[in-house]
């Protein structure tokens, strides 16, 4: 009897052992980037609160190719929302990456986002504050 449910304790564990080797890693979306249905937007911040911003979109998937205007968003310690700086237009096509960049002065307690115009919608990325 003590064979039988030491023969199932490894059982377990081994079946347990194979589903943790199996089983495959999740895709987690980077800090500051957003997941939209054909591609992802993402906004890249310097390491300290005044640098150049980029706001990049990378198309993984879709017919052809399209035009998008990329932006930037900043909101102050104040929770004050400034409208957004449009900095390009880009043209991408499935499997390339868009980008633009600007340099911007901002203080500690500063957020900035990304934006996107495709046609009449505008998405925009979470906020990363300093």
């Amino acid at each position: 009897m003590q064979r039988r449910i030491i023969s199932l304790v490894v059982s377990f564990i081994a079946i347990l052992g194979i589903g943790v080797v199996a089983a495959p890693a999740a895709l987690a979306t980077p800090t500051g980037c957003g997941d939209l249905s054909n591609g992802q937007l993402c906004v890249n911040k310097p390491a300290r609160a005044s640098g150049d911003f980029e706001t990049s979109y990378y198309r993984h998937s879709g017919e052809g190719s399209i035009t998008v205007t990329l932006g930037a968003q900043f909101k102050n310690p104040d929770g004050t929302v400034h409208p957004t700086d449009w900095i390009a237009s880009r043209t991408i096509k499935v499997g390339t990456v868009g980008s633009a960049s600007r340099y911007y002065t901002t203080d500690s307690g500063w957020c900035v986002r990304g934006a996107m115009k495709s046609g009449n919608t505008t998405y925009i990325t979470k906020w990363l504050c300093y």
